[in-house]
């Protein structure tokens, strides 16, 4: 137990101590004194030096004017401390979340921020771990969102960690912090899969050939020429734009609704990104289409709402919650 404490980094540690005094995560995170931390910037010990050498000079030559110097910069550093602990207290800060992305997009969160005083918020920043938004002012007693893109790189559940929103004003000598516990999270659904076409018969859960592969109504998309293909389906500009020989693909409106599951001998990424490409014609062709996964089925149905029901479950099939490190 100790060794597997001591692997934990000390800004790690730090924070988990941090958050477990701040207690549990709320809507809305109020800044009071006991929630702020205050350190000086490395602009902050270059002044703090200076002072130091300053005051060894002024001692050490006796000169009165040398100490009036000293103290005076060493009294604006402590206002500047304390206009700095003030630009922070009392602000609210509340995770609103994100919307869903597929794998590779930035996932965008939104963080609403409320000035319920009478005096403006300078140089406002927040951010998680290395994703951070653009520094903002904030009026008095106005709300302002602050959007803190963060990169995905795989599918699941991404959990963004706490919030630290932070300010170097006035002078960037000292650093005034918050750690604000939350729990939003965004699900990446997994990245489709280039055009394809219709979906295999396999996955379509059609009987007796009831449902009808194809036909000349609806434009479905691009796959690559097989022998045999009509040679009016072969689309000549692409093949002019030297993207291969690709022959155009249609769908019949009127064929029962599609049924989409993974091939169990494909590799599984490769077969969600392909599932996910096909929710995706499907949505927009305005056909129905259900999802049949392990121990898990969604009836046929059309809509935005089918297409993002299909793709979260995707997105979450054999993946555990992960956080923003293992994106």
């Amino acid at each position: 137990m100790k060794l597997a404490a001591a692997s934990i980094p000390l800004r790690a540690r730090l924070r988990r101590w941090v958050l477990r005094r701040h207690g549990p995560a709320a809507d809305e995170s109020v800044l009071d004194r006991r929630r702020l931390y205050v350190l000086p910037t490395r602009a902050g010990l270059v002044y703090a030096v200076l002072l130091m050498v300053m005051l060894i000079g002024a001692m050490n030559y006796g000169s009165s004017t040398g100490y009036a110097l000293t103290f005076l910069l060493a009294g604006m550093g402590l206002v500047a401390m304390h206009h700095g602990h003030r630009n922070l207290l009392g602000l609210g800060v509340r995770v609103i979340g994100a919307e869903p992305v597929f794998a590779g997009e930035r996932a965008a969160f939104r963080v609403r921020l409320r000035n319920a005083s009478a005096i403006t918020r300078h140089e406002l920043r927040v951010r998680f771990d290395d994703a951070h938004g653009e520094s903002l002012d904030l009026a008095p007693e106005s709300h302002a969102e602050v959007t803190v893109p963060i990169p995905t790189r795989r599918r699941g559940r991404l959990r963004p960690g706490p919030l630290c929103i932070e300010s170097r004003f006035p002078g960037h000598l000292v650093r005034v912090w918050s750690w604000c516990a939350h729990d939003a999270s965004v699900i990446v659904y997994p990245a489709p899969a280039a055009a394809v076409g219709p979906p295999p018969a396999s996955a379509s859960g059609a009987d007796d050939g009831e449902q009808q592969r194809s036909g000349d109504t609806d434009f479905w998309g691009l796959r690559e020429f097989r022998p045999g293909d009509p040679t009016r389906r072969i689309e000549w500009r692409a093949y002019a734009r030297e993207r291969g020989l690709v022959v155009r693909t249609f769908s019949d409106p009127d064929a029962a609704p599609e049924w989409l599951a993974p091939d169990p001998l494909a590799e599984l990424e490769a077969e969600l990104s392909r599932l996910a490409r096909h929710a995706l014609d499907l949505a927009r062709a305005g056909r129905p289409f259900g999802l049949r996964l392990d121990g898990q089925t969604l009836d046929p149905a059309g809509g935005q709402a089918q297409l993002h029901r299909v793709l979260g479950a995707l997105a979450l099939y054999r993946c555990g919650d992960d956080d923003v490190h293992g994106h």
